[in-house]
């Protein structure tokens, strides 16, 4: 398998593939025909088929969830009772087939029903082709022997099946780690298919295992415990990979630092020695009762487990994270889904309830709302606001430097110490904290727009001011300075434009093409890479000007409103959620780039696959098509005092979960915090 070449982008493109191809059209068309699925044996279909983590813990699941005549007592029913209650990481897709409905009442559905579904059938079947027969003739030219040549295109073939199980049933993953100590570590990756016999995939997986071994050149040994069959080999690397059919489930079991690890596995759902698993856990259950949308796909980290191993055998470290305020962090949870017409992702990050070190940089963002915005580009495709209060983030982050610095570099403490007195009024000639950071609000707002700069180039950062006239006092020998420390690449230029002073830092060494300017006017300090967006704002802003800018959303207007005191609920209480920032993302301007590519990507598909698949270049929907039917996607950072959660709206597919996850609270303010690193 190693030898295929397959990478995590493929994979995902297949599955794309594989829900298009086989998903509902618009809720107007019969939504039954849609699954090409084969149907199941007649044996098979008096077994009861896993239900969705949230069934899984309701009472009436528990009351009608007995085994059938012919399945053990002691043969897990639910993935879940196969992994530890002190699980680490915990992931589980539903697969689309259980979520079709509500798939099929979303803007994507009927985007891809009515332009892409030819589009995405082709690209579909030349992955599977490329999946199946990519190696073929590069084997072929190095002499390989029939009967190698016919194994790899039995493993492509049974990659190929086992994907398309998992794109439409699901699948289940898990790790936990029992030592957290390098010498002694034994850790246990799980990875479920949920009821792989009823879809007819066991021995597709099966098949695969063998092809591991083969690669690894590894020899399968068999182990008999409690009625499985189980089949497994160690590695090069001194892990044991291992597999069996639990009931109607694959499971496929890799770890490390277990004799027999298999064992503890199974005993789990026995009953034996009252073994606890992860199904009967509170993470399972709080994560299970998620029913704010159609969740086809959710998962934890279990942050205070991963904290306490990072700590158990480093003092160092212990103390760090008590530095840091991250000793009282809670879990992490991640949900995918369907609500209306958009996709939905939601990401939680629980917290203490006195926040301290890096978290106390939360305490300081004031709510934010879409009212009272600068005018920004009309056709802004990236607009992102945040509560961040400058001065209060400064003040912790130097305080935090402090501590952390205290034990290990006292002389740096010194320097940082006399540094804060001076507010750096000796190098720069301004007091930075007093007279820069104080002179600000608390709204932060990033930009970008096509038309004023491709990409960043035409990016706006924006600080509300409070007081217009300290801070452009401060600003002009800020300025002053800032240009003479750096005489020899950039020479300032004061510039009056429509009434707005602008400051202009022309490059002169080699390679400085930037010229970064801003301007403090109608109550906003706005910096951007070059003059002309700094521009289009002052004359956007300008009395009597008939320049468009940039509205809101009705989305983002809808979900701001759903979390304001007037929607209700806990929002009315004192202290509850508050909207710290948010980002509206248009991708008209990146979907109009990529279709102006999509026929050239499309004929080097074709060219590719050769005259082994009939690619057909008319399948390509014109740009047009795609782009006015897009629209824009809303991220929405709530803090409730409990916990900080992301909460995603969106038209296309969603892996935000995946790359947010780690940031959560780090956006967005750091977004403008990092504009004021230049300033030092």
């Amino acid at each position: 398998m190693k030898k295929l070449g397959i990478n995590a982008a493929v994979l995902w493109m297949l599955l794309t593939a594989v829900v298009a191809g086989h998903a509902a059209p618009p809720a107007t068309a019969p939504a039954a025909s849609a699954p090409n699925v084969a149907a199941p044996k007649a044996s098979d279909r008096a077994k009861p088929a896993p239900p969705s983590p949230a069934k899984a813990n309701s009472a009436e699941y528990a009351a009608s969830a007995k085994p059938a005549a012919t399945v053990p007592s002691t043969v897990a029913q639910q993935p879940e009772e196969l992994l530890a209650d002190n699980t680490l990481f915990y992931f589980r897709f539903d697969g689309f087939i259980g979520h079709l409905p509500s798939y099929a009442k979303t803007d994507f559905a009927s985007l891809v029903h009515d332009e892409l579904r030819p589009l995405f059938g082709q690209v579909g079947r030349s992955i599977i082709h490329q999946i199946e027969n990519g190696s073929l003739v590069e084997k072929l030219q190095q002499g390989a022997s029939p009967e190698a040549l016919l194994q790899l295109a039995d493993t492509g073939q049974r990659i190929v099946r086992v994907l398309k199980a998992v794109g439409l049933h699901g699948i289940v993953a898990a790790m936990d780690i029992e030592d957290a100590d390098a010498d002694k570590s034994k850790f246990r990756f799980t990875l479920i298919m949920p009821d792989a016999v009823t879809h007819h995939v066991d021995d597709d997986i099966a098949g695969l295992f063998q092809a591991g071994a083969v690669v690894d050149n590894r020899k399968i040994r068999t182990a008999e415990f409690a009625g499985r069959h189980v089949r497994w080999y160690r590695d090069h690397d001194k892990q044991t990979v291992c597999t069996w059919i639990e009931g109607t489930h694959s499971v496929l079991l890799i770890s490390k630092g277990y004799d027999k690890p298999y064992e503890e596995v199974i005993v789990r759902v026995s009953g034996v020695r009252g073994q606890k698993n992860l199904q009967s856990s509170k993470s399972f259950t709080e994560l299970a009762n998620f029913n704010r949308y159609d969740c086809y796909a959710r998962g934890f980290v279990a942050s205070p487990q991963i904290l306490k191993m990072m700590t158990k055998e480093s003092p160092e470290a212990a103390e760090l994270l008590a530095q840091l305020g991250l000793e009282g962090i809670g879990a992490a949870r991640f949900y995918l889904g369907f609500e209306g017409a958009y996709q939905r992702s939601t990401v939680e990050v629980q917290l203490p309830a006195e926040r301290e070190g890096l978290l106390k940089l939360l305490n300081g963002y004031a709510a934010v709302s879409t009212e009272g915005l600068p005018p920004l580009s009309p056709d802004s495709n990236y607009v992102a606001a945040s509560g961040l209060d400058a001065a209060a983030a400064y003040d912790t982050v130097i305080k935090l430097a402090a501590t952390l610095a205290k034990k290990s570099a006292p002389d740096f403490v010194q320097q940082l110490e006399h540094s804060v007195a001076d507010g750096g009024k000796s190098r720069l000639g301004v007091d930075f904290r007093k007279e820069i950071l104080s002179a600000l609000s608390p709204r932060v707002i990033v930009t970008t727009a096509p038309t004023e700069g491709l990409s960043v180039l035409g990016a706006q950062l924006m600080f509300q001011v409070k007081d217009e006239a300290r801070l452009r006092k401060a600003f002009d020998t800020l300025m002053i300075s800032a240009a003479s420390i750096g005489s020899r690449q950039f020479s300032l230029r004061k510039k009056t434009y429509h009434g707005a002073e602008l400051y202009v830092f022309e490059g002169t060494g080699e390679g400085l093409y930037f010229a970064p300017t801003a301007t403090i006017h109608q109550g906003w300090l706005v910096i951007g890479l070059f003059p002309q967006p700094v521009q289009g704002y002052v004359r956007r802003v300008e009395p009597g000007n008939q320049l468009a800018v940039w509205q809101p959303s009705p989305l983002l207007r809808e979900v701001m409103q759903s979390f304001s005191p007037a929607a209700g609920g806990d929002a009315k209480k004192a202290g509850g959620p508050k909207v710290i920032g948010f980002t509206e993302l248009n991708p008209k301007f990146g979907a109009k780039i990529l279709m102006s590519l999509a026929p050239i990507g499309a004929a080097a598909i074709r060219n590719a696959a050769g005259q082994q698949l009939d690619f057909d270049l008319t399948q390509v929907p014109p740009a047009q098509v795609i782009t006015s039917r897009l629209k824009p996607s809303v991220e929405v950072v709530v803090d409730d005092g409990t916990s900080v959660r992301l909460e995603t709206y969106a038209q296309v597919p969603l892996i935000t979960p995946v790359i947010t996850m780690p940031l959560l609270l780090y956006y967005p303010g750091a977004l403008g915090a990092s504009a004021l690193i230049p300033f030092f």
